[in-house]
């Protein structure tokens, strides 16, 4: 995810940035649920073992065609367009700096922020709760509800469905505008 934001900042202008970050961020959790939903697939037909390798090829796929299709700077990118390259770069002119890269980092405005805090508490928890339903919730269905394999893949499936779905869409209709009212000046202290 690092390399994911110095890209975004290179090749993603301010007033995209906002739909761009949410259509990533929910990106993440419905691969995670895609894969979950395959896994269960893939296990029942061809071995839990089959799993990991099916999984391991796709990642290998994904990084080659990550390393031979994404590059640093839309400077050095070999098939860009003249008229995409002048549209990054007249949108991103705003944000370059005067001081060759040599910006000192605000430390102590960092640690007295308080959506910083909010952030540091609150992502971890979440990710915690999300994850141990994830996980937990085909073995409940398991073991205390005695569904058998089939029954809990498609049950976990559906749920996995209708979390995402409702995330994707919920941070597409109130995260987006939030930034971007967020970036316009608005501040509720």
């Amino acid at each position: 995810m690092p390399a994911c934001h110095v890209l975004i900042a290179k090749w993603i202008s301010p007033a995209e940035r906002g739909r761009f970050v949410s259509f990533i961020y929910t990106g993440m959790p419905l691969g995670s649920a895609a894969t979950l939903i395959i896994s269960g697939y893939i296990a029942h037909y061809m071995g839990w073992a089959s799993v990991f390798y099916v999984t391991g090829v796709v990642t290998i796929i994904w990084a080659g065609l990550w390393f031979w299709l994404v590059y640093e700077t839309p400077s050095v990118h070999p098939t860009i367009s003249d008229e995409e390259y002048n549209y990054i770069e007249a949108n991103l002119a705003d944000q370059r700096d005067d001081n060759n890269g040599k910006l000192k980092t605000p430390w102590r405005e960092i640690f007295r922020s308080v959506p910083m805090w909010g952030i540091l508490i609150c992502h971890p928890a979440s990710t915690w709760g999300h994850y141990t339903c994830l996980i937990l919730t085909p073995t409940y269905l398991k073991t205390a509800l005695h569904f058998d394999l089939t029954s809990v893949r498609n049950l976990n499936n559906v749920n996995l469905i209708a979390t995402k779905s409702i995330y994707f869409k919920m941070s597409r209709i109130v995260g987006s505008p939030l930034v971007h009212t967020l970036r316009a000046g608005w501040r509720p202290w």
